[in-house]
């Protein structure tokens, strides 16, 4: 055993844009344990406007969201805009989710199991959104706690991560991604570990 290499993603591809909306992003297939249940919760109690792209569109992830049904009418009842944005396994797949990310406030992803890593994660902060996160698994150390987003154990927690999600640092997820993320760096450290 050598080492670690963390993955990494395109970070000249995953970039800003210049544009932020007043929506929170849910990019994940919408089983239990990847916290669809829970975003859905803190929507409700927050009225936030919500977007959920619910994996890759398989015949499974929309059973798993129609399992969701209620949680999600119940998030509307009380005062919540949910939208499912499904993108196609198509060549603009990447370009589709990109947008998202871009024009989100924040990642959210409230996660019931220990990730061993979280490739959302990295696209959104490449993409200069920052993440609010379970404080589980691999999650740790991708976020910076304060400076490229939250990462949170109660509900009460996740609540006031929302509500401070604009106090966080401008750049800081671009930066975190440009030096920690791109692939070169990834290369580098393969290449680290061939030559011990």
């Amino acid at each position: 055993f050598l080492g670690i290499v963390p993955f990494w993603t395109d970070v000249n591809f995953y970039t800003p844009g210049d544009i932020k909306e007043d929506y929170f992003l849910f990019c994940s297939r919408p089983t239990a344990y990847k916290g669809l249940a829970q975003a859905l919760e803190l929507a409700g109690e927050r009225k936030l406007h919500l977007k959920i792209v619910p994996g890759l569109g398989h015949a499974s992830h929309t059973v798993e969201l129609e399992q969701h049904r209620p949680q999600i009418e119940a998030a509307i009842a009380r005062g919540a805009r949910i939208d499912v944005v499904a993108i196609p396994q198509t060549s603009q797949h990447h370009q589709l989710k990109r947008e998202l990310y871009r024009r989100a406030r924040a990642l959210l992803a409230p996660v019931q199991c220990h990730e061993p890593f979280g490739l959302t994660l990295i696209e959104a902060l490449s993409c200069g959104t920052p993440v609010i996160c379970s404080k589980m698994g691999a999650f740790p150390e991708i976020i910076k706690e304060g400076e490229t987003g939250f990462l949170c154990k109660t509900k009460a927690e996740y609540l006031e991560a929302l509500d401070r999600v604009g106090d966080l640092p401008a750049g800081a997820a671009r930066a975190d991604a440009e030096s920690r993320w791109h692939y070169t760096r990834a290369a580098k450290d393969y290449i680290k570990l061939l030559e011990k």
